[in-house]
């Protein structure tokens, strides 16, 4: 097996880490003795540290380079969820799922990174060592990161994407919750209700090529972000 497809297969499996806790969010609350609200605080402190953590990786990789970075992310990862497995109390575990939501942040925003970089390196080193090589744009300064966020157009654009995260994982994470609460559903059922949003996703994900030649991508957005939230919003009538 490829180091590019252990890499691939570690993303798999934090991105399916990220989405777990949502169909068992019961049965751990009820193993811990803890009710579900409480025990959602792992889901908030897994993504606050998953999405700050990525604030840090990407000028940390400048520096120790790609590979090196997701393979020590990627020890602390395994080693975190073997420990929030083995928690005894609700504060361990969300202290565990906290530190591998830092982990895990690095991962995936590094993957395809890490592909480019070394499909670059392949395509080099096919090049002659005595050929000339051609300029295929212009030469740029560097840009750091803390100066893309000084925009008002990156701020407002991360703005929007904490909030539907907020929105669409907060109140996914509950849904299980909501299921067996409301309606009674087994572990099995829920779990097979929440793999919908799954299915969802990469529905409207193939359909984006033909949408997007007749809408604008602010009409797409627009339309997706209303979609969403009405569907939210059937969930509240019995």
């Amino acid at each position: 097996m490829t180091p590019l497809v252990l890499l691939f297969a570690l993303a798999f499996l934090v991105s399916v880490d990220i989405r777990i806790l949502t169909p068992v969010l019961l049965s751990i609350s009820s193993s811990l003795g803890a009710t579900p609200g409480v025990l959602g605080l792992a889901m908030t402190s897994y993504s606050f540290a998953y999405g700050t953590g990525q604030l840090f990786y990407g000028p940390l990789s400048d520096r120790m380079g790609r590979m090196a970075v997701v393979r020590a992310a990627g020890l602390g990862f395994s080693l975190c969820t073997a420990l929030s497995a083995l928690a005894m109390t609700t504060w361990q575990f969300i202290a565990a799922r906290f530190v591998a939501g830092a982990f895990a942040g690095a991962v995936i925003p590094l993957t395809p990174c890490t592909s480019a970089t070394r499909s670059r390196t392949t395509n080099a080193r096919r090049i002659d060592a005595g050929a000339s090589t051609r300029v295929t744009g212009p030469l740029t300064a560097p840009v750091h990161f803390w100066d893309f966020l000084r925009l008002r157009r990156a701020q407002l654009t991360c703005l929007a994407v904490f909030l539907e995260g907020f929105l669409l994982w907060g109140g996914a994470t509950y849904l299980a919750a909501f299921g067996t609460h409301r309606h009674a559903l087994d572990q099995f059922t829920v779990g097979l209700l929440i793999a919908l949003l799954g299915v969802g996703t990469m529905a409207g994900g193939l359909c984006m090529a033909p949408v997007h030649h007749r809408l604008s991508e602010n009409a797409v957005a627009g339309m997706g972000g209303a979609l969403m939230g009405a569907a939210f919003l059937l969930l509240i009538p019995r």
